[in-house]
């Protein structure tokens, strides 16, 4: 499962227990490896992001560019290509 598959499952899975009052979850192997890799994704060190110019930004963990800003003055906390953390310098 790749670390972008690992945030989209959780976040499909907080969903489901938002909106219902009961959810069955069968903890099969794809299930526990989930939770085992969005531990590992928390408990990694934030990756080096570097800006490129005044939007644009380049995450060292993936070495793709994104835009460093979701909101005025906002720097961006995770890579919207790799997932990872980010430190900004």
């Amino acid at each position: 499962m790749s670390r972008t598959g690992t945030l989209r499952a959780l976040t499909y899975s907080i969903k489901m227990l938002e909106q219902h009052a009961e959810v069955r979850v069968g903890c099969d192997d794809y299930f526990i490896r989930m939770l085992k890799e969005a531990r590992d994704i928390i408990g990694e060190a934030p990756v080096k992001a570097e800006m490129q110019n005044k939007s644009w930004a380049m995450c060292e963990g993936c070495g793709k560019d994104f835009r460093a800003f979701m909101m005025p003055d906002r720097k961006a906390k995770c890579c919207p290509n790799c997932g990872r953390r980010l430190g900004w310098e």
